[in-house]
């Protein structure tokens, strides 16, 4: 699948941080792609039957920029999940800003990209009484390099490597084992 259309998607957590970039495109005003994700899904989490919601909007842009065009992805998107355990009907509530965006992209040899970008997160967890519970607030940085496969379409790109940096700034649930808080919050 694309990058674009993985990150349309919604699915992932750092959705344009694992995905490819296109090989140089010619310069032109940016492609806007809104985004209006809602999906249901059942798994067990934590060893307990869930039901997730999960809603997200935003937009994607991709955009040629640099002296050799190469396409740059700018994610915007907000968005809500609720975990619900199925055994008692309780549930957490998280809600998510995220701004993902590649900074760098320079051509390499060959076929071969390479990319900086960050992710900016403010994400608010909730626990079943609707109290705040977990504040994570700060950036990620991260690199790729991606095999363009020769293409000038992202269809087919691959992603060869990819580093991420500590994330910077507040998170509540650092210390936290999640699993432990929802069988807490949930029981």
């Amino acid at each position: 699948m694309s990058r674009t259309l993985k990150i349309a998607a919604g699915t992932a957590g750092v959705a344009a941080a694992t995905l490819a970039l296109a090989s140089p495109a010619s310069a032109g005003p940016p492609d806007r792609i809104p985004i209006d994700n809602h999906e249901v899904l059942r798994f067990d989490l934590c060893g307990l039957p869930n039901l997730v919601d999960l809603r997200e909007t935003g937009t994607l842009t991709i955009a040629p920029k640099g002296r050799d065009g190469l396409l740059h992805f700018q994610l915007r998107v907000s968005g809500s999940v609720t975990h619900t355990n199925l055994d008692t009907g309780r549930s957490v509530y998280l809600e998510r800003e995220l701004l993902e965006k590649d900074i760098k992209a320079t051509q390499g040899a060959g076929d071969l990209i390479f990319i900086k970008g960050e992710s900016i997160i403010h994400e608010r967890d909730y626990g079943a009484d609707r109290t705040l519970a977990f504040r994570t607030v700060g950036r990620v940085a991260y690199q790729l390099v991606v095999d363009s496969q020769g293409t000038e379409t992202p269809d087919d790109d691959e992603v060869v490597s990819e580093e991420y940096a500590p994330l910077t700034g507040r998170n509540d649930r650092a210390d936290v084992d999640f699993c432990v808080w929802y069988a807490a919050e949930t029981s």
